[in-house]
């Protein structure tokens, strides 16, 4: 990716201009790829003040580039389209939230290891951000496309957390467990005329992942009544139950839901 930040004012800052709180947890990087951060950030801010004050439909690339420091070329580097530099800050967010959960302690289970990042970091989104991206058709739909794209970093820590691969079904499932809570919680606090902090909502949601786990893993026995018997052969004894390295819950097999698939 060509760096030509030709257009006026100056050249794009060493430090991102995202105001917006994030998780904490960043991996470090080098200086060549903390300025490219800095020049994504700085062309995605831009462009979200840009829209919010004057209109989606009145945004043009060359005010973003010029808000950013930077030449239209760099804007097009960086970004397919408007609609893309806006929602860019949402993959942005996600990759710092799984770069948090990576760094959560390795006895904490995944649901707790995402709660706590949450709670410990809380962030407040721009209701008139959320709400401008939801009434607009082309916003909307590239938010939408973006899915995959957020979804993959959260995906990965949970595949590294629960010592399986990314392609595999757990962390596949337990990353739309949490994406699933994500939107609940923001569609609540988008429709309350006086809604709760957006981060407690999302405590919420998380916490209802974690009591239908358990609440699945307690009648378990009652579903199956299997008859107890004894037996002195050793290899008809039981095997020790695990515990699910999602929700802490005790498994035959890690699953999302705390109980054997």
């Amino acid at each position: 990716m060509n760096e030509d930040h030709g257009g006026s004012g100056g050249g794009a800052p060493d430090q991102p201009r995202d105001k917006s709180p994030g998780w904490h947890g960043e991996a470090k990087t080098g200086l060549r790829e903390r300025k490219k951060l800095a020049t994504r950030q700085a062309l995605t801010a831009a462009a979200m003040r840009l829209a919010l004050e004057h209109g989606f439909d009145n945004l043009r690339v060359e005010d973003i580039a010029q808000a950013a420091g930077v030449s239209p070329r760099t804007f097009n580097n960086y970004f397919s389209s408007r609609e893309a530099a806006i929602c860019a800050a949402r993959v942005d967010q996600m990759q710092r939230l799984a770069a948090a959960v990576r760094a959560r302690p390795a006895e904490e289970a995944l649901l707790d290891a995402i709660i706590n990042t949450v709670s410990e970091h809380p962030r407040e989104p721009d209701r008139a951000e959320f709400l401008m991206i939801h009434c607009n058709p082309s916003l909307r739909a590239e938010f939408l496309r973006t899915a995959a794209e957020t979804e993959a970093p959260l995906i990965e820590a949970i595949a590294e957390r629960t010592g399986t691969e990314p392609g595999h079904l757990l962390p596949q499932v337990a990353a739309a467990a949490v994406f699933g809570a994500l939107r609940a919680a923001l569609q609540q606090w988008l429709r309350s005329e006086q809604p709760s902090p957006y981060h407690l909502l999302l405590c919420d949601a998380l916490n209802q992942l974690r009591a239908l786990a358990v609440s699945s893993q307690a009648s378990a026995p009652e579903r199956a009544a299997p008859v107890e018997t004894f037996s002195a052969d050793p290899a008809s004894e039981p095997e020790p139950t695990a515990v699910s390295p999602v929700s802490g819950a005790s498994a035959e097999r890690a699953t999302m839901g705390g109980r054997a698939a």
